[in-house]
């Protein structure tokens, strides 16, 4: 039984970690993201096609900080899954 439950505290301390760690980057995205939009606003370009290129990274971008807050998540109903098994041996 006590080593079961070691197992679990290890695993729960090394989801923790990659929660936070994935937590961290997903901030500092957003943060850039929004860095981004808001530099779109106020530049002045030359012509529309210009803001297509700035447009396109962005949606690319976008697409990317989908998944990361999808890691996130997967991060977090590990980690509750693995409290709930810890509280129920």
């Amino acid at each position: 039984m006590a080593g079961i439950e070691e197992e679990i505290e290890r695993e729960i301390k090394k989801v923790e970690s990659m929660l936070e760690s994935s937590e961290q980057t997903l901030i500092f995205s957003f943060a850039a993201f929004f860095f981004a939009v808001v530099l779109i606003l106020f530049v002045k370009l030359s012509s529309p096609f210009m803001y297509l290129l700035f447009l396109l990274p962005l949606f690319i971008f976008l697409i990317f900080l989908f998944f990361m807050a999808e890691e996130w998540a997967s991060h977090r109903r590990k980690l509750r899954e693995l409290k709930s098994k810890r509280n129920s041996v």
